[in-house]
């Protein structure tokens, strides 16, 4: 399931249920303040199974990413030059042909 899915429908329960709590929290309780306070606890508890359970749904629309927070290419890119900072090794690929720098290459 999407992670916009997920949201939906877990919002939709967790007003329901907070109503339902809110609710019956008033008529166990002959106080208006214990039906808000029923209100406000089951719609914080939904909230955050929604938020917990949404984060960890993984998309399966979502773009493939390249290394550490990059993001994915798709299409012609042509590569003019590769560097390496800090001592790392570097690897660019243009249609076949690899372009190397870093430690040992040559």
């Amino acid at each position: 399931m999407s992670r916009r899915w997920v949201t939906a429908v877990g919002g939709s329960v967790t007003f329901i249920a907070a109503g339902v709590g809110g609710v019956a929290g008033g008529k166990i309780w002959d106080t208006p303040l214990w039906g808000w306070l029923s209100f406000v606890g089951a719609l914080l508890a939904g909230a955050l199974a929604t938020a917990w359970v949404a984060l960890r749904t993984t998309d399966p629309a979502s773009p493939p990413t390249a290394g550490a927070g990059g993001a994915g290419h798709q299409g012609d890119n042509t590569i003019g030059s590769v560097t390496a900072s800090e001592g790392g090794t570097a690897v660019g690929v243009n249609y076949g042909d690899v372009r190397s720098s870093g430690p040992g290459s040559a």
